[in-house]
């Protein structure tokens, strides 16, 4: 599967360059959003609770 250029720029458009990689840019919110759409509310909000404390937990080495 392609990703159209389009979009891209759509979910860059305006974003800091430092912020789009961090897990609360627009890649970050892009890679949470699948997985709450296929899993229930309250399963996915558990999910991303942890993931949000392993990258910071990643982050203070």
């Amino acid at each position: 599967m392609s990703i159209r250029n389009e979009l891209i720029e759509g979910l860059l458009c305006g974003q800091d360059p430092s912020s789009v990689m961090r897990q609360d840019g627009p890649l970050g919110e892009l890679n949470k959003a699948p997985l709450n759409r296929l899993m229930p509310a309250g399963a996915a909000r558990a999910s991303t609770t942890r993931q949000s404390r392993s990258t910071r937990a990643d982050n203070n080495f």
